[in-house]
């Protein structure tokens, strides 16, 4: 019996399952390789989406965030505004003659008093305001028969006078009405700047 045969037979037996154990392993390895790249490739596409839309969310974001910048910019501007025609308007009423602002304040004390209240006068009402005032508001109130007993009392700051009776205060200053006229405007004003 030839040995040489049988091991030339089982060398290349051996030759032939190596090589097609080194071609499935190969093979293998590129399906392996195939698959991996296709994973990283889908990695890859979800990935730039999902920066896409985080980047569009940003964006948007930060639109939004200038947008809200830009309209406390304007409603600080229309706010000063605001604010700078009031203390115009009450300097000009300031500034009124003062048979003019003696007149409007009798005309607010008579539609404020009911009679037997204590008129507080305002220190910078001095100048259109004397003994002669709570004379006439006392002679108005008589004539129109309700009780004519204002009396004077304490001063108080501002352009005007307060009205008190029984722990119960009516403020009628011009820095009061001025702003009480402020408060009845504010909704009116923000509605006009928020409806941009």
């Amino acid at each position: 019996m030839d040995v040489r045969g049988i091991l030339q037979k089982i060398d290349d037996d051996a030759r032939e399952a190596a090589s097609a154990a080194l071609a499935d392993a190969q093979r293998r390895a590129e399906e392996m390789k195939a698959a991996s790249e296709a994973q990283m490739q889908r990695q890859l596409e979800q990935m730039d989406a999902r920066i896409r839309t985080d980047a569009a969310e940003a964006e948007g974001r930060m639109l939004r965030m200038a947008e809200l910048e830009d309209k406390k910019a304007r409603l600080g501007v229309k706010r000063q505004v605001m604010d700078e025609t009031f203390a115009m308007a009450l300097e000009q009423m300031r500034a009124l003659p003062k048979e003019q602002k003696r007149a409007f304040f009798l005309s607010q004390l008579l539609s404020a008093a009911h009679g037997g209240e204590t008129v507080c006068i305002g220190v910078e009402a001095r100048a259109w305001y004397d003994e002669g005032f709570l004379q006439e508001a006392n002679a108005a109130l008589e004539k129109q028969g309700r009780l004519a007993s204002l009396c004077a009392g304490v001063d108080i700051s501002g352009c005007g006078f307060e009205l008190r009776q029984d722990g119960a205060a009516v403020n009628c200053t011009l820095e009061s009405l001025v702003e009480s006229r402020r408060m009845a405007l504010e909704g009116d004003v923000a509605r006009a700047l928020f409806s941009e």
